[in-house]
C-alpha cells in the first residue's frame, strides 16, 4: 500500500510539473510588456548615465521579441544588447515593416528579433534629443506574420531575393548557405553564397501524372516530367532528348505508329538514344519504352514492353 501512495504521489507531482510547464509556456506568450520607458535626454554621461537616456529591459532574446518606439520626438536611439547582462554592445534588429536590418532608429518604429544572445537589451539615446520618445518592449506571441527575416539561435534566414532563403551564421563562420526555391519548377538547389553548387534535386523529378509530348517537325524533344505520352502530329522522327538529369528513368507511352526514336549506337551526341539492338523504335498503340539518363549525358534503354 505504501508502494502504491508513492507511486500515486510521483504521479500526481509530474502531472502537476506538466501542467505548471504548460501553464508557464501560455503566461510566456501573454507576457505583459516591459515600459513604457520615458526616453527624454542624450545621454552625454555615457553608459546610460544621464536621467532619461535608455531604456533597459531584462527580455529573453527569443525570435519573438520586439521593441516599440512611439511618441513626439527627434533624435538617433541606438539599439544595444549585453550578452552578460553588464556590459552592452551594439545590436542589430529587424524593421517589423521592412525587414531591413537596423541597428539604431531616428523616428517611430517596431523592431525585433535581436540577431545575438543577451540577457539585456536597451535602447540608447546617443544624439541630441528633444520631445519624448516612449519605449516598450514585448514578447510576441507566435502568429502567422510574414517577416522577411528571422533569427533562430545563432543563424539568421532571410529571404533577401524572391524564392531565396538565405542562412547565414551570427558566430564564426562568413559564407552563407543558399536554399534556392525559385530557380526551376520542380527543382531546389543548395548553394553557398559563392554560387558554387552543393546539392540540387534535378536527379529526382517528381513523378506526377503524365503529360503529353506534342511532335510536330522537330527531331529534338524535350521533357518536363519522368512520364511523357507521345503524340507525333504526324510521321516523325526524334534523335535527341532534353531535360533530363543523371539517373533520371524516363517512361515515353506511344499512341500511334507516327513516332520514332533513332537508334545511336555508342553515342556520342548529348542527349542521343541508345537502344538495344541497331534498329529505330517505331511506335505502335500501348506501346512503352524506358530509358535511363547515364552519366555521359545520352539515353539508353532498359526495357520494352507493346501492350
Amino acid at each position: 500500500m505504501d508502494r502504491l501512495r508513492m507511486r500515486m504521489h510521483g504521479f500526481v507531482a509530474g502531472a502537476a510539473l506538466m501542467l505548471a510547464v504548460w501553464m508557464l509556456g501560455l503566461t510566456g506568450h501573454a507576457q505583459p510588456p516591459f515600459g513604457p520607458v520615458s526616453i527624454t535626454a542624450q545621454d552625454v554621461a555615457g553608459n546610460c548615465g544621464t536621467v532619461g537616456s535608455c531604456a533597459v529591459f531584462p527580455l529573453p532574446t527569443t525570435p519573438d521579441v520586439a521593441i516599440d518606439i512611439s511618441g513626439t520626438w527627434t533624435g538617433t536611439l541606438s539599439l544595444e544588447g549585453a550578452p552578460d547582462g553588464v556590459n552592452f554592445v551594439p545590436m542589430t534588429m529587424f524593421s517589423a515593416a521592412t525587414g531591413a536590418a537596423v541597428t539604431s532608429v531616428t523616428s517611430n518604429a517596431t523592431v525585433q528579433n535581436p540577431a545575438g544572445n543577451f540577457s539585456q537589451i536597451r535602447v540608447h539615446s546617443t544624439a541630441a534629443m528633444t520631445g519624448t520618445a516612449l519605449v516598450v518592449g514585448r514578447r510576441t506571441p507566435a502568429t502567422s506574420t510574414t517577416f522577411d527575416s528571422i533569427i533562430i539561435g545563432q543563424v539568421r534566414i532571410s529571404s533577401e531575393q524572391a524564392g531565396i532563403l538565405t542562412f547565414r551564421s551570427l558566430v564564426g563562420n562568413s559564407e552563407d548557405l543558399r536554399l534556392d526555391l525559385a530557380s526551376s519548377a520542380d527543382l531546389f538547389a543548395f548553394s553557398s553564397s559563392t554560387g558554387a553548387a552543393i546539392f540540387d534535386t534535378s536527379s529526382f523529378k517528381q513523378r506526377r501524372a503524365s503529360s503529353t509530348l506534342t511532335v510536330d517537325g522537330a527531331t529534338t524533344v524535350q521533357i518536363t516530367r519522368d512520364h511523357h505520352v507521345l503524340a507525333c502530329t504526324g510521321p516523325e522522327s526524334i534523335n535527341t532528348i532534353t531535360g533530363g538529369s543523371q539517373g533520371m528513368l524516363l517512361i515515353l507511352q506511344h499512341t500511334d505508329t507516327d513516332c520514332t526514336l533513332v537508334d545511336d549506337d555508342d553515342p556520342t551526341a548529348t542527349n542521343a538514344i541508345d537502344l538495344t539492338g541497331s534498329a529505330n523504335d517505331v511506335g505502335a498503340v500501348g506501346k512503352v519504352i524506358v530509358l535511363l539518363f547515364t552519366a555521359g549525358s545520352t539515353w539508353l534503354e532498359v526495357t520494352e514492353s507493346d501492350n
